[in-house]
């Protein structure tokens, strides 16, 4: 099955009312589409450095994303849901939020594995793009007449809600345990120059606002949420002299939701990710020192946390007293 494929092609050709030559040209036209905004997509968009995209493809009646640790499932047409699962962790995780469209466009996978969504609002391509710790949704947006303003919405459960801080966004349950981050949103234009960008929040929908109608502004401007699970971006163990030190680097998110359950959360991943790469000596003093580092992380430092194996267990508060290191 050629992914390029239009999806909606693909039903009419089964039902006899494309001509195959009709159906030749169709598929060339939206492939060569789909192209075009995947290749806008990688030249304004901002570098993720080791990050790994997971091109998507047909699979049955759906389109997915497969990596090692979470599957992106992504809509046959732009106005379904984005639906993220994390696959290998203790505790299965789902996230569902809501692409911003208003027309049914089809969905036509690009060269690269990038889902496009052409014409998914007046004048605005939809791009998304699956990668190995999260999926990034992009608008492109082709002149002035473009809308100033997305809405996502997501699935919380009830007394569920979206707390916003520093720009970035945590979905949280009703008790204040994390479901979902959402990075702080930029916008670029075609020369690369930044875009005057925020979210809003209304109830179960966040909205990115887009200040694009700017004399200055030169089209097509991309911009993007980045959405995810992942608290934890990578870890690394060190020797020192007075033992072993694992050193973590936390993700935005980590540094921006520092309340406890957030925390508490990015101590549980960390766990997850690294108990079977070393992480299993004097667990108390390390999940202090960690839920330490999150919970006082507005005090700065650097892009690192150092978890010391050695440093005694003497209980949360005295590791706080202790400035993380008792």
């Amino acid at each position: 099955m050629h992914r390029g494929l239009n999806v909606a092609g693909r039903g009419l050709l089964a039902m006899g009312l494309l001509t195959l030559g009709a159906c030749a040209a169709d598929e060339a036209g939206t492939q060569a589409q789909a192209d075009l905004i995947a290749a806008e997509v990688t030249r304004l968009a901002p570098a993720l450095p080791g990050a790994t995209q997971v091109p998507a493809v047909v699979d049955g009646e759906r389109l997915e994303a497969r990596g090692a640790s979470l599957t992106t499932r992504l809509p046959l047409a732009a106005s379904g849901w984005v639906e993220l699962r994390r696959s290998q962790q203790e505790v299965e995780r789902g996230l569902l939020v809501a692409l911003p469209a208003v027309n049914d466009a089809n969905a036509v996978i690009a060269g690269d594995g990038t889902v496009t969504y052409a014409e998914g609002l007046p004048a605005t391509d939809i791009a998304v793009q699956a990668f190995e710790h999260g999926v990034r949704i992009q608008t492109v947006l082709h002149d002035a007449s473009a809308p100033t303003e997305y809405t996502y919405r997501v699935a919380l459960p009830p007394g569920g809600s979206i707390v916003a801080k520093d720009g970035a966004l945590m979905f949280t349950d009703k008790d204040g345990w994390p479901l979902g981050m959402v990075d702080p949103p930029w916008a670029f234009d075609s020369r690369h120059r930044p875009v005057p960008t925020h979210f809003e929040v209304r109830g179960s929908e966040f909205t990115q606002v887009i200040a694009h109608r700017r004399p200055d502004v030169e089209y097509p401007v991309v911009a993007d949420p980045w959405l995810g699970f992942d608290l934890i971006d990578r870890a690394n163990w060190w020797r020192a002299t007075s033992g072993w030190i694992l050193v973590v680097r936390p993700t935005t998110a980590a540094r921006t939701f520092n309340g406890w359950f957030p925390s508490v959360a990015g101590w549980n991943e960390l766990y997850d990710k690294w108990k079977d790469h070393g992480l299993d000596t004097n667990l108390g003093s390390m999940r202090n020192q960690y839920i330490c580092h999150q919970q006082f992380s507005w005090f700065g430092g650097g892009p690192t946390w150092d978890l010391e194996e050695w440093r005694p267990d003497v209980g949360y508060a005295s590791t706080v007293a202790a400035e993380c290191n008792p």
